[in-house]
C-alpha cells in the first residue's frame, strides 16, 4: 500500500468572496467576523487531500482544516491538529472510476470543532461549520464537476450536539433517515444527504452548472437596471440634414408686377417730384457759415422831437 498527502493553504480573500453577498444577512455578517477574528488569531484555512492506495482500491479523503501549523510540517507528520474541520471521504475502482463521487460506493462526512480558541475567544454560534463545509464543496465541484445533484453522502451515527428543539446539527442541515435497507451504498448508515441539499444550506442556492470555473452567485457583481425613460425622444431631424422639397408657387398676375417694382425700386434711385424738392431745399447760410439772418428796417425816432400839447 502507498499513501500521499496534498494539501494548500486557501486565501482569506477567496473564502471572504464566497460569501460575500450571502442572501441571508444576519449570517453574513456572523460569517466575515469569524473569518476575520480566525485570520487575527493568525489561524489558516488549509485543504488537504489524502489517498491510500492498494493493488485495485483507492481511499480517497478530501479535509479542510482550520489550524495554525505549517502545511510543511502537516505533509511531513501527516497528521493535524486543528481547531475545526469537515472531511468527505469514499473509496474507488481506480481501473474503473477516477473519482470515488459515481462509483456506486458509500461516501462518509465527518466534522469537528473546539468550542474556545486558545485566546479564550468562542467558536459557538459563528457559522464555523458553514465556513468549512463550503469550502470543502467549492474544492470538490473544481477538482469533480460532474457530481450529481442527488449524489449521496452519508453518517456512520449522529453524535452531535442536541439543540433545545429537540434536533441535531445534521438534521438542521437537511439529513434524513436511511431507511432504505436494500440498498447497497450507505448500507447501515444512519442518515443520508443529497449533495445539492447541502450546498443550498450553505449559499442559499443551487450549485452553478455550465461554468469553466466555480462562480458563485454572490461572488458576481451586481447588476443595476437602466433606468426607464418613458419620455426619451428620437432626435429631430434637423433641415440642414434633409432640406425640404419645396413646390414652385403659382403666382398672380398682380403678385408679379408688385415684385416688378420691389425690384426696380432697389436698382434705380427714386425720382422725386418738384414739391419734395422743394421742402429739402438747402439753407443760404452767412459768410461766417452760420444760419442767414433775417435783416429788419425800422426807423428811428427823432428823440429830440418835441411833443406839441
Amino acid at each position: 500500500m502507498s499513501f500521499s498527502i496534498n494539501g494548500s493553504v486557501l486565501p482569506y480573500d477567496e473564502v471572504r468572496r464566497h460569501f460575500k453577498n450571502h442572501p441571508d444577512e444576519f449570517k453574513k455578517n456572523k460569517i466575515q467576523g469569524t473569518l476575520n477574528l480566525l485570520e487575527r488569531e493568525r489561524f489558516l484555512i488549509v485543504y488537504i487531500t489524502k489517498k491510500t492506495s492498494s493493488d485495485e482500491e483507492i481511499i480517497f479523503q478530501r479535509e479542510i482544516h482550520i489550524t495554525n501549523e505549517n502545511l510543511e510540517d502537516i505533509k511531513i507528520n501527516r497528521h493535524v491538529e486543528s481547531i475545526a474541520h469537515f472531511s468527505i471521504n469514499g473509496t474507488y475502482d481506480m481501473n474503473r472510476y477516477t473519482d470515488y463521487f459515481d462509483s456506486g460506493k458509500t461516501i462518509d462526512m465527518g466534522i469537528g470543532s473546539e468550542n474556545t480558541l486558545p485566546s479564550g475567544e468562542t467558536l459557538r454560534e459563528r457559522e464555523i461549520s458553514r465556513i468549512i463545509i463550503g469550502e470543502l464543496l467549492i474544492q470538490c465541484l473544481k477538482e469533480y464537476p460532474m457530481i450529481r445533484d442527488d449524489q449521496l453522502l452519508f453518517i456512520d451515527s449522529d453524535a452531535s450536539e442536541l439543540y433545545p428543539d429537540g434536533e441535531r446539527f445534521w438534521d438542521k442541515i437537511g439529513m434524513k433517515e436511511n431507511n432504505d435497507i436494500d440498498r447497497n451504498e450507505g448500507k447501515g448508515y444512519e442518515k443520508q444527504i443529497d449533495f445539492q441539499t447541502i450546498f443550498r444550506w450553505v449559499f442559499k442556492q443551487d450549485i452553478p452548472r455550465n461554468e469553466s470555473s466555480i462562480t458563485l452567485e454572490s461572488e458576481r457583481p451586481r447588476e443595476t437596471p437602466p433606468r426607464e425613460t418613458s419620455r426619451k425622444r428620437p432626435p429631430r431631424e434637423t433641415s440642414r440634414k434633409t432640406p425640404r422639397e419645396t413646390s414652385p408657387r403659382e403666382t398672380s398676375p398682380r403678385e408679379t408686377s408688385r415684385k416688378r417694382l420691389r425690384e426696380t425700386s432697389r436698382k434705380t434711385p427714386r425720382e422725386t417730384s418738384l414739391r419734395e424738392t422743394s421742402k429739402k431745399r438747402p439753407r443760404e447760410t452767412s459768410r461766417r457759415g452760420g444760419k442767414k439772418r433775417k435783416t429788419v428796417k425800422y426807423i428811428k425816432k427823432n428823440k429830440n422831437k418835441k411833443i406839441k400839447k
